[in-house]
């Protein structure tokens, strides 16, 4: 079994350090301001926004990639068409990030508040990677599994212009669209697990309210 000790300890980070020989990792049990404390895990709304914020990127990144694919490679239309579809998704996305983020904030004082901050971002970015290769292999091996390689198709990504599209002969065009399709909706199905999950740490995060310390409303 492989254990982590620097998940044991109250004060622990991984701070990188340059040297001549390239850079190192060196792991910290007793920094006195470390750059990511997991102390901070210890508060509830923290805890909940960091795990809704990494489930979040995995599902908003793979729509992200995986929508416009649809659109032009199984509906037939433009890069225009699937931005078109894609900004409301990314207007409201805009908005939950900033509640996320003050969400995060909560309970920290100023001299924490970047680090919160930044270990936010760096779990939503984890999850759009890990989104992306997870759910990039189930698609591929999903298309590969449906798809007739024994129909000619010299390069698949000419189905997402319209002008390569049209040179496609009628059979191979429906039967490769067919698979595109289902293995693009069968992805989509697998992506409501973290979907799901991400709603249920919602319910995690409580009913509390954001207070402003007295000494911040006089400076107001």
């Amino acid at each position: 079994m492989l254990s982590w000790p620097f998940f044991t300890g109250s004060r622990q980070s991984i701070p990188v350090k340059k040297s001549t020989g390239g850079v190192r990792l060196r792991l910290s049990g007793q920094a006195m301001e470390p750059i990511v404390s997991f102390d901070m895990f210890k508060k509830r709304l923290f805890a909940a926004s960091s795990i809704i914020s990494f489930f979040y990127g995995v599902t908003f990144f793979v729509a992200t990639v995986y929508i416009p694919i649809f659109v032009q490679g199984v509906l037939g239309g433009s890069a225009t068409h699937a931005g078109l579809i894609l900004l409301p998704m990314m207007l409201g996305t805009g908005a939950s990030f900033s509640v996320l983020g003050m969400a995060a904030i909560h309970h920290f004082d100023y001299r924490q508040r970047g680090s919160a901050n930044s270990t936010l971002a760096f779990l939503r970015a984890l999850g759009m990677t890990l989104g992306i290769t997870l759910f990039g292999i189930i698609q591929r091996n999903l298309f590969a599994r449906q798809w007739n390689h024994s129909e000619t198709l010299a390069d698949p990504r000419a189905l997402l212009s319209p002008e390569t599209r049209a040179a496609i002969s009628a059979p191979v065009l429906e039967k490769v669209t067919e698979a595109l399709s289902s293995s693009i909706a069968q992805t989509f199905l697998w992506t409501l697990v973290p979907a799901i999950l991400s709603l249920l740490f919602v319910f995690y995060m409580g009913k509390e309210r954001v207070q402003v310390p007295e000494s911040e409303k006089k400076a107001y």
